[in-house]
């Protein structure tokens, strides 16, 4: 828990991040090389591996299960390539964007509830899980009014994971 940084907030009211104090001794600390290649883990598997955890939680919690939104999985995975670029873990992107300005531009035509941002070289189970132990990522993660999800890791050379997950209602399944 030490070695992740996570800013977490509900995209749609909270426009500043809100940080839980960790840090990261990982990384550059600042923008990455311009040469920086990333291996790109199976999405596939990511996705369907962090939906069954979640809706679990969720189902736990009583709320309705999730399904996978591909535009919000592709806003997840264009804001998590920016968060590397810049070597910082936030909700603003480099243009200024928000989450619920960025979810659009895929094709999301729901409402962004909320984003949860990591950096970490872990598994999406073990990121996944200190998520739900934040109370404002559970909010996120678990709030009642969510359908869709979107997920994606973007992993730099040095292995290194720049997770994004966001949550929506209303929108498209695809």
């Amino acid at each position: 828990m030490t070695r992740r940084q996570f800013l977490l907030a509900s995209a749609a009211f909270f426009p500043v991040p809100v940080s839980c104090g960790r840090t990261s001794p990982f990384g550059h600390g600042g923008a990455l090389p311009a040469n920086t290649v990333a291996r790109s883990p199976n999405p596939v598997s990511l996705r369907r591996s962090v939906l069954s955890a979640l809706n679990t939680a969720r189902r736990s919690d009583g709320q309705g299960p999730l399904v996978i939104s591909e535009s919000l999985c592709r806003a997840a995975l264009s804001h998590a390539r920016d968060l590397a670029g810049q070597g910082l873990v936030g909700h603003r992107g480099t243009d200024g964007s928000t989450p619920a300005m960025r979810a659009p531009r895929t094709g999301f035509d729901g409402r962004v509830l909320g984003e949860v941002v990591a950096r970490a070289p872990d598994h999406e189970v073990s990121v996944l899980r200190d998520w739900l132990d934040q109370p404002e990522s559970r909010a996120v993660l678990l709030d009642p009014q969510a359908r869709q999800m979107g997920v994606a890791r973007h992993v730099t050379p040095d292995g290194m994971g720049w997770w994004v997950l966001l949550v929506g209602t209303g929108g498209d399944q695809g």
